[in-house]
């Protein structure tokens, strides 16, 4: 499970521009792109199936554990 994190957190940073891809993943949730097939696409038109949230099993234990993760460093700040 470790590893499925650590790709579901891979592509969650990926959607920044200014993470470094090496020109392989033109995909972000910023700025327009274009393919190879020199179409525009637009973020918010873009599935980025790469971060299927509701499907992947990943994501959902995720998601599960952030508020825990969340209380436990707030309770450390504290």
């Amino acid at each position: 499970m470790l590893g499925e994190f650590k790709k579901l957190a891979t592509e969650i940073a990926y959607l920044s521009p200014s993470v470094p891809r090496d020109g392989s993943r033109p995909d972000n949730c910023e700025y327009p792109w274009e393919t190879r097939l020199n179409i525009v696409v637009v973020p918010a038109e873009h599935d980025l199936p790469e971060l299927d949230l509701v499907r992947s099993h990943a994501a959902r234990e995720m998601l599960k554990l952030l508020p825990l993760a969340i209380h436990d460093i707030l309770a450390q700040v504290s």
